[in-house]
């Protein structure tokens, strides 16, 4: 689900999309996940956001907890830049009782946070990031980037290649944990890669 374009800036984040400048990022992964595993995953392009109808625009193609609730999928991947669709995500995952893997990053760093219902622990509870998101609305307001009572859906702060690593390591690590969660295996709440600490991990 992306309701964007690739545009020059992306395609060194995401390398699968070398050959995608200007095509809808939603419909090209698709098809591109599709055509690696030969058929044996299905994979639907939904152009639009996943957000509540106070959070997206009347004219935007919207997919909120009500559509969610009538799909069927063995769980919910999370790769988006901002913490309201982290939050619609983890708040749809709870109410439906859905496996949901969220991934992070920036420019030194991953991270990659998984909630099994009954299992883990959500990812707010995991990482307090209704509190980080008012935090940061709070910071915006004050510096005039954005107007009270509006939800800060800005995207990623790192715009050049500062995040390449970061990215991998998290789409890596989350590939991971889809694994080992298909395969019964217990995995931790959160993982999270640190480039300037001795262990990594």
């Amino acid at each position: 689900m992306d309701h964007d374009a690739y545009a020059l800036r992306n395609l060194n984040r995401q390398p699968l999309c070398y050959d995608a400048l200007g095509k809808g990022k939603a419909e090209t992964l698709a098809a591109k996940i599709e055509r690696i595993s030969n058929g044996r995953v299905a994979s639907c392009a939904l152009v639009g956001k996943a957000g509540s109808e106070d959070e997206i625009s009347k004219d935007e193609a919207r997919f909120d907890a009500t559509w969610f609730a009538g799909q069927t999928y063995d769980l919910i991947f999370g790769c988006v830049d901002n913490h309201a669709g982290r939050i619609f995500l983890n708040d749809t995952a709870i109410a439906l009782g859905q496996t949901y893997i969220d991934t992070g990053s920036s420019k030194d760093a991953a991270r990659v946070s998984v909630y099994v219902p009954g299992r883990t622990a959500c990812l707010d509870c995991a990482t307090l990031i209704k509190n980080r998101l008012a935090a940061t609305e709070q910071t915006l307001q004050e510096r005039g980037v954005v107007q009270q009572g509006v939800v800060n859906r800005r995207g990623c702060a790192y715009q050049e290649g500062a995040v390449v690593m970061s990215n991998q390591i998290a789409a890596g690590l989350a590939g991971a944990k889809a694994f080992a969660i298909f395969h019964g295996q217990d995995v931790p709440t959160n993982t999270w890669y640190y480039a300037a600490s001795p262990s990594r991990f």
